[in-house]
C-alpha cells in the first residue's frame, strides 16, 4: 500500500487534494501530485456522494458570495460586510479545489485577497474582486456546475 503524505498547507493545498473524477474503469483517483490511490467500490461510491452533494450545494454557495460583493459595493467601508465576503470566499476557496472546481477555487481565493488588499489599495483591490466575480458569474450563468 503506498502511503500517501500529508497535504501542503497555504494555496498549493487544494491542488494537492484527489481529483474526484475517476481514472477510468480501474477504480484508481489520480492526486495531482502524482500520487495513486486504489479506493474501494464502497469509499468510491462515498467520494462521489459528497461531490454530487458539494456541485448541488456550490451554487448556493457562490450566489452568498455574489449577494456579499454587491452589499459591500454598496457600503465599501463596513468592516462587517469584509469579513462575511472574505469567509464565504475562503470556504468555497479551500473546498472547491477539492471537488474539482479548480477555477473556481481560484477566483474564490482572488476575491478573499482582494478583499484584504482593499484595506491598502482600495483601487487594485476592487479589480481583483470585480475580475474574479465575473469569472464566477460566468461560471454559474454558463450551468457547468451541475455538467462538470
Amino acid at each position: 500500500m503506498t502511503r500517501v503524505p500529508r497535504p501542503p498547507r497555504g494555496p498549493a493545498r487544494s491542488r494537492w487534494f484527489f481529483s474526484a473524477r475517476s481514472a477510468g474503469a480501474s477504480g484508481t483517483l489520480v492526486a495531482t501530485k502524482g500520487v495513486e490511490s486504489s479506493l474501494s467500490r464502497q469509499a468510491q461510491g462515498e467520494l462521489e456522494a459528497l461531490r454530487e452533494a458539494y456541485t448541488a450545494e456550490l451554487p448556493q454557495q457562490l450566489a452568498g458570495i455574489a449577494l456579499a460583493v454587491h452589499q459591500l459595493r454598496v457600503a465599501p467601508s463596513s468592516a462587517a460586510l469584509r469579513g462575511v465576503v472574505r469567509r464565504r470566499a475562503h470556504r468555497v476557496a479551500g473546498t472547491a479545489g477539492s471537488f474539482g472546481y479548480d477555477d473556481i477555487g481560484d477566483a474564490c481565493a482572488r476575491i478573499e485577497q482582494g478583499v484584504l488588499s482593499l484595506a491598502h489599495d482600495e483601487g487594485s483591490g476592487w479589480r481583483e474582486i470585480e475580475e474574479a466575480a465575473s469569472r464566477i458569474a460566468a461560471f454559474t450563468s454558463s450551468g457547468r456546475a451541475a455538467a462538470v
